[in-house]
């Protein structure tokens, strides 16, 4: 038997967070304007290869006493949390303003080529060998994205509060 093979188990954990809070308290107006942004860029970028070259002729069969096996697997993996949050609170005697904005985004890739390849041979397998050539790809990628924004405006006056959240 012969048997080629090439893995590739790359993989990429990561986690990352961002947080903001601004509190404003005052007799007059007050202004709370917190604003929390996570960012998470992976790759992998692999290149998976089992070859069987240039064995045998035509003048000169090579032989193999029994299979031939010729096989790639990609079991790359990304795992990525992105978390972002962003917390105001204002709170006044007159005309507090809450805003708040949190964004969190994630992007991520898996590349590269995944061959199994047998060229320039000439082959014979003996007592009833078998031929397999084959390539499997179960790479994967797991993403959590999360934001949180929250906006509280507490006053006599006008007291707007505004919240916006982004996750991607």
């Amino acid at each position: 038997n012969v048997t080629i093979t090439a893995t590739d188990t790359s993989s990429i954990r990561s986690d990352v967070a961002a947080s903001s809070l601004a509190v404003s308290v005052g007799s007059g107006s007050t202004v709370s304007v917190p604003v929390s942004i996570s960012l998470s860029r992976n790759e992998i970028n692999q290149d998976v290869e089992a070859t069987l070259k240039g064995a045998g002729s035509a003048g000169n069969v090579g032989t193999i006493d029994g299979n031939l096996t010729v096989a790639t697997r990609k079991l790359a993996a990304i795992d990525t949390k992105v978390a972002a949050s962003a917390i105001a609170i204002a709170a006044s005697a007159g005309s507090p303003v809450s805003v708040s904005g949190g964004g969190a985004l994630a992007f991520n890739s898996i590349l590269g080529n995944n061959n199994a390849l047998v060229t320039g041979s000439v082959l014979e397998t003996l007592n009833g060998g078998d031929v397999r050539i084959s390539s499997d790809d179960d790479s994967s990628i797991d993403a959590t994205v999360r934001t949180t924004a929250a906006s509280v405006a507490i006053g006599f006056g006008t007291a707007p509060g505004v919240a916006i959240g982004l996750s991607m």
